[in-house]
């Protein structure tokens, strides 16, 4: 998932022209960092380790989706951020039963905020972008969607046969996240 997150991260800095600093600023402590470092948990530990660590990032990688897209409704007015934003708030009320099955905390924070330094600085710097214009608006909606698709389709690829319950969910929000790539897409012609 690391590299996923490197490549989103790097596709969301080319598609929004930040700069090599702005990037690697978005990439934030996650990248090449173990598992340890990132969960305190040893590398040894199982690999529920993991698919705790993705169910904590996917529930905050929904909330960033759906904090930018309102922002970007209240930006323009713009009905498309209206309306996926609030299928946003559906896939993370489909990630929440995952984190409480396996009794992980909620990491989500108030609006705009982010317990993940590296989803915070991408929050904020897709914010600043898409407040320009609703055409800037629409092509941060395109990059994030890509992004989640990237992250979900690596997450799906890793997990065992023990992760039905997270296969069905993740498998479900690329559904979602196809769609709303799609609805991108033909705004932006």
């Amino acid at each position: 998932m690391k590299l996923t997150r490197t490549f989103g991260a790097a596709v969301l800095a080319g598609s929004l022209a930040l700069t090599t600093a702005q990037a690697a600023e978005a990439a934030g402590p996650r990248h090449g960092q173990s598992a340890q470092q990132v969960t305190g948990i040893p590398a040894a530990a199982s690999t529920t380790v993991d698919v705790n660590a993705e169910l904590r990032y996917l529930i905050e990688e929904e909330k960033l989706a759906y904090d930018v897209y309102r922002a970007m409704f209240d930006a323009h007015g713009t009905r498309i951020f209206d309306n996926i934003s609030n299928s946003e708030l559906t896939h993370q009320s489909a990630v929440l039963p995952l984190l409480e099955s396996r009794g992980l905390a909620d990491p989500r924070l108030g609006a705009g905020e982010f317990s993940d330094p590296e989803l915070q600085t991408l929050h904020d710097q897709l914010v600043a972008k898409g407040v320009q214009s609703p055409r800037d608006a629409l092509e941060v909606g395109k990059a994030i969607e890509e992004m989640d698709i990237a992250d979900l389709e690596q997450v799906i690829a890793g997990l065992g046969p023990e992760d039905a319950d997270v296969r069905n969910v993740m498998e479900n929000l690329l559904k979602g996240s196809r769609n709303h790539l799609n609805a991108f897409n033909r705004q932006l012609g």
